[in-house]
C-alpha cells in the first residue's frame, strides 16, 4: 500500500466520514463503524496494483481476502489514532494535504500527457529510429572457438612456438581437441571450460587471435600457429553466426515505448521548468535565508 493510500485512509477517520453505499455497491465487511464495500475493494486494486500485472496479482490464492483485511486494518488502526496523544494531528493534515495536491497534480498531468501522446501517429517515428540506430537492434557476426595458449614466459619464443606446433600436430592427426588443451594449454580458464571460448565478436580478442578466428570457415579447421601478447596460439574453429537484424515488426512496440517515453519525460519537465521560473520571481530572499539560519545552527 502507497502512502497516499494510508494518508487517505487516516484522513477518513479525521474527518469523521465513512463510505457511502452506491446502488451497485455490495458490502464484503461490516464490524462496529467500519463498512468495506466493492467499490472499496476496487479503488484498492486501482490505485495498488500495476495495470499490466493485475491480473496476475488477484489471481494467487486469497488475494482479495487480504484487501479487505488491509483496508480494515488501517481503517480500525486510524480510528484508534483518533485518540492518540502521540500524534501530531497538525503536520499530519498538512502532510494529507500535500499528498492530496500531488497525486491531483499527478493526474492532471497524465491526462495532458495521454491526450498528447494518443493523438500521434509513433510509426514513422519508430521507423525512422529503426533505420537510424539499426546496430541496437542488430546481432553482429560471431564465431565460436577453441584454442590452446602456449604462454612465451619461462622459455624462449622458439621453445615456445615448438609447443604449440606439437600441439598442432596432434589436434591435425585426429586427437580430441579437448585431450590437447589438457595436455598442452597454458590458460588459466582452460581447466573450466577445456579451451572452449564460446562466441566471441569482433573487438573482444586480441587482433591477431580476431582475424585468424573469422578467417576460418570450415568447422573443425585448426588453425595455424598465432602469436599474440599472451603467447602462441592455435585455433580450432567450432561454429559460425552470421549478422542479423531483428525485423522492424518485432522492436516496434519496443522503440515506441521508449519514444513515448521521451516524449512523456519532455512534456513533464517543460511543465516544471515554466512553473519554476513563475515561482522564482517572486521567492522572497531574504526569508529563504532566515529559513537556512534556523536549520543550519547546531
Amino acid at each position: 500500500m502507497n502512502n497516499f493510500t494510508r494518508y487517505c485512509f487516516i484522513l477518513f477517520s479525521i474527518v469523521g466520514t465513512s463510505p457511502q453505499l452506491a446502488a451497485n455497491d455490495s458490502v464484503a465487511l461490516e464490524r462496529g463503524t467500519i463498512m468495506i464495500t466493492t467499490e472499496d475493494i476496487d479503488r484498492y486494486i486501482i490505485s495498488n496494483t500495476p495495470e499490466k500485472s493485475r491480473k496476475l496479482i488477484l489471481a494467487k490464492k486469497n488475494a482479495f481476502k487480504e484487501i479487505v483485511e488491509n483496508i480494515y486494518i488501517y481503517r480500525s488502526l486510524s480510528n484508534e489514532a483518533q485518540q492518540s496523544p502521540n500524534i501530531n494531528w497538525e503536520q499530519l493534515n498538512w502532510s494529507i494535504e500535500m499528498q492530496k495536491q500531488r497525486m491531483t497534480t499527478l493526474a492532471l498531468l497524465k491526462g495532458e500527457e495521454d491526450k498528447v501522446l494518443n493523438e500521434r501517429n509513433w510509426e514513422p517515428a519508430a521507423r525512422e529510429v529503426y533505420l537510424a540506430e539499426g546496430e541496437r537492434f542488430s546481432t553482429p557476426e560471431m564465431v565460436r572457438a577453441s584454442h590452446v595458449l602456449i604462454k612465451i614466459e619461462g622459455r624462449t619464443k622458439s621453445e615456445a612456438k615448438s609447443l604449440i606446433q606439437e600441439a598442432r600436430k596432434q589436434a591435425l592427426n585426429g586427437e580430441d581437441f579437448k585431450k590437447v588443451v589438457a595436455r598442452y594449454s597454458e590458460d588459466p580458464s582452460a581447466k573450466s571450460n577445456k579451451g572452449d571460448l564460446g562466441f566471441f565478436k569482433r573487438g573482444q580478442m586480441a587482433k591477431l587471435f580476431e582475424e585468424a578466428a573469422f578467417s576460418m570457415n570450415k568447422l573443425g579447421d585448426i588453425s595455424e600457429a598465432i602469436e599474440t601478447k599472451f603467447g602462441f596460439h592455435i585455433i580450432k574453429f567450432e561454429a559460425h553466426k552470421s549478422a542479423t537484424k531483428r525485423p522492424f515488426a518485432s522492436v516496434k512496440s519496443e522503440i515506441i515505448a521508449q519514444l513515448k517515453a521521451a516524449k512523456k519525460n519532455q512534456l513533464r519537465q517543460d511543465r516544471f521548468i515554466k512553473l519554476r521560473s513563475e515561482a522564482a520571481i517572486n521567492i522572497d530572499k531574504s526569508v529563504l535565508k532566515q529559513l537556512q539560519d534556523k536549520y543550519r545552527q547546531p
